[in-house]
């Protein structure tokens, strides 16, 4: 997490226009928003270190135990890695670059407090901080990896038809996952909203002139295990067929949401994860993923 007064990795004019030291409106009550060039925060000009792990090893290997052709043992395992360049440029393309200030309306009596072409309440002075921030990346944000398995023993039952056991296993890390940085730890105190003007946040928020700091974080993990039985019949006396039965399962915390649409790691922007001070307890099935799969095709 960058240093609360030590943003260097935000856009130097959005900050310059954002609760600055310079502006007028600068209140006594929130600290500066810093600017600082990527050389003075320490960090790479392009925002990011680069990623030296991506090592990827393949290795495969086929046995026949017995004195013929009928019976085959195989097995695989491999790395694969992913970047992820488009969310990643995404999330600093679309960051807002002036103060953002927003006031909520209300209604009384079916009257609402301001209407068009007025934007604010009568009297509202100029609220500085409380915004939004749409989306960060950590610096040292690595690319989403996984590790891949497989063993299958594959048996010829008939010259025309054979059996095939396989077990598949699949275990990815570093999946992008988009965090409040503001967020404060669950407790029993509950969240405080002050009502200064000027702060919108609990004071025990580290990022005071923000309401959400989202970020994109490296941090999200799944595993897939699964077993297959396959039968294969291959064209005799008029007859083809195929069919197949899996069994799976496949946990995930990086799923974008308390109740996603996605596979998991396919949304990580925008969708900010329940905790971040405890990302298992957003564990569970990957939508999509159908526990059992019954497949037959013939001819």
């Amino acid at each position: 997490m960058p240093h609360p007064t030590r943003l260097g990795w935000l856009p130097h004019s959005w900050l310059q226009g954002f609760n600055a030291c310079s502006l007028p409106e600068k209140t006594p009550l929130l600290p500066c928003s810093n600017v600082e060039t990527a050389s003075q925060a320490g960090i790479p000009q392009g925002l990011r270190y680069w990623n030296w792990h991506d090592f990827d090893p393949r290795l495969s290997v086929a046995y026949r135990p017995f004195n013929n052709n009928r019976t085959v043992i195989r097995a695989g395992f491999g790395i694969y890695t992913m970047s992820t360049m488009g969310p990643t440029s995404f999330n600093s393309g679309i960051i807002a670059l002036s103060e953002l200030v927003t006031y909520n309306n209300s209604f009384t009596n079916g009257v609402p407090q301001f209407q068009f072409p007025r934007t604010s309440p009568i009297g509202a002075p100029a609220t500085l901080g409380g915004g939004d921030f749409e989306e960060g990346n950590n610096p040292h944000f690595r690319d989403p990896s996984s590790a891949q398995w497989n063993v299958t023993v594959e048996r010829e039952v008939t010259p025309n038809t054979t059996v095939r056991l396989s077990y598949t296993g699949q275990e990815s890390y570093h999946l992008p996952i988009t965090v409040d940085l503001n967020q404060i730890p669950a407790s029993m105190t509950p969240y405080a909203v002050p009502n200064n003007g000027y702060s919108v946040v609990d004071p025990r928020a580290p990022y005071q002139n923000w309401n959400i700091l989202m970020n994109s974080e490296s941090i999200g993990t799944q595993s897939y295990q699964a077993g297959t039985v396959e039968v294969l019949h291959r064209a005799a006396r008029g007859l083809t067929f195929q069919a197949n039965y899996t069994l799976a399962k496949n946990i995930s915390d990086a799923q974008g949401s308390d109740a996603p649409s996605v596979y998991a790691g396919e949304e990580p922007y925008a969708v900010i994860i329940g905790d971040r001070y405890n990302i298992k307890y957003d564990r569970g099935n990957v939508i999509g993923m159908p526990r059992q799969r019954f497949l037959l095709t013939g001819v």
